[in-house]
């Protein structure tokens, strides 16, 4: 049947904390990809989707214009989508006007790994038997049929809501929410249930989708449980406002700092034939080809890295003069040295040490800014400039047929 999916991005995320400092929660990752594409890629291809969007919201509108340009996508802009006056049911009645259609709500906290999510060909609610009823709404099921939907706390439900529902009575449901919303447009608290509620009082039924797999994401320990589960065979180390996903035929980067983006998408012009080939780039993402191989850390032997090294001799360490003698020696300080700084004021800052004398294994060790004024910064910064990649370690080097390609480039030296 004809029908189109409601997912709902226009939330701050706020349970995550500094994972959603950033970023938006359906673009946090779980394996090797974004909640966001689990959710769009379980629906097939000529599938309208509405994505509402708010917090973050030009981060969600270009990841998804970006990775899938050939999918129906309507875009809503929510007006209000943190403060007072704003909730899950705000955001929904923001989209009204795009789904007057039977349509299925999808929560962009919630992934099922179930091959097949039922069309709103009949009304449905998305429902799985676990443990959690203390953090999610549940319901039970009396003589065939759903008669309430319980606030979480309920004890031994027959099943948790996982915010996955098929509406085929659409105007009933619109109307029931827009009711809600008017008795009082500040009531935070307004959501789907709410309306799933009054229809269940009018008599309208729902029948029980159960999914097997659910997760949610829309928390740290959820989402840890999800990570645990869903795990990707590559080994990234998260980061606040940085993120890599990668997909079957390309790679996308995300950088929350826009000018990062820019400088790295010019590094790669430059080291054209070194790094994968950039397709396409925004302001805060940029995707690039696959690069098929092997990763070098796991087949590098005493032959292969001589022969690498006298690749990199060739390919990559040609001397070159991008920058003035002087500035070139203020940025690799400011490399070098102010961002080492940085580094260790950040550590030292989060985890409340002063930096001070200490024994380790019977050594008095110094200060560690005592140490660093042992180091030769002036000469260090006197180096000639050659062609560079930046983190050049054998995790970001993948060995291919003809020859090797440079991941993870450095944008520092560009613009000057």
């Amino acid at each position: 049947m004809k029908y189109k999916v409601l997912i709902t991005t226009s939330g701050t995320g706020t349970r995550l904390g500094d994972i959603t400092k950033y970023t938006n929660k359906s673009l946090v990752k779980v394996g090797k990809k974004p909640v966001i594409s689990y959710i769009i890629e379980a629906y097939p291809k000529n599938t309208q989707l509405v994505v509402t969007l708010g917090y973050f919201g030009n981060q969600v509108r270009e990841f998804i214009e970006m990775v899938y340009p050939d999918r129906k996508i309507e875009f809503v802009q929510v007006d209000k989508y943190e403060g007072v006056g704003t909730s899950l049911g705000y955001s929904m009645l923001q989209a009204k006007n795009y789904l007057q259609c039977p349509f299925i709500y999808h929560a962009c906290d919630t992934i099922v790994m179930e091959q097949h999510i039922p069309s709103p060909s009949t009304n449905w609610i998305g429902g799985y038997k676990g443990d959690g009823s203390s953090h999610y709404a549940s319901f039970d099921i009396v003589d065939g049929k759903i008669k309430e939907i319980y606030d979480k706390g309920y004890l031994n439900p027959d099943y948790l809501h996982i915010g996955l529902i098929g509406i085929k009575n659409y105007q009933e449901f619109w109307i029931n929410l827009d009711n809600n919303y008017k008795k009082n447009p500040n009531d935070s608290t307004l959501n789907d249930v709410i309306a799933l509620n009054a229809m269940f009082k009018e008599n309208i039924d729902f029948k029980v989708i159960n999914f097997k797999k659910w997760y949610d994401i829309g928390n740290v320990e959820s989402l840890q449980k999800a990570r645990q589960d869903i795990n990707d065979s590559f080994y990234i180390l998260d980061k606040l406002g940085e993120s890599i996903f990668i997909f079957d035929k390309f790679v996308v980067k995300f950088f929350s700092d826009e000018k990062l983006v820019k400088q790295r998408v010019a590094r790669a012009k430059i080291l054209k034939g070194l790094v994968p080939a950039i397709e396409s780039s925004t302001k805060n993402f940029y995707k690039y080809k696959y690069a098929k191989g092997d990763l070098f850390s796991d087949v590098a032997n005493p032959s292969d890295f001589n022969k690498f090294l006298n690749w990199s001799k060739n390919k990559l360490w040609k001397v070159t003069n991008e920058a003035s003698s002087e500035n070139f020696k203020q940025i690799c300080h400011d490399f070098y040295y102010k961002k080492t700084i940085e580094r260790i004021d950040k550590f030292l800052e989060s985890r409340s040490i002063i930096d001070q004398s200490n024994t380790i294994n019977g050594e008095k060790i110094p200060p560690i800014k005592d140490i660093l004024k042992l180091v030769n910064f002036e000469e260090l910064c006197n180096a000639d400039q050659t062609m560079f990649h930046g983190d050049f370690i054998l995790d970001n080097i993948i060995k291919t047929k003809k020859g090797y390609s440079l991941l993870d480039w450095r944008q520092n030296f560009v613009g000057y």
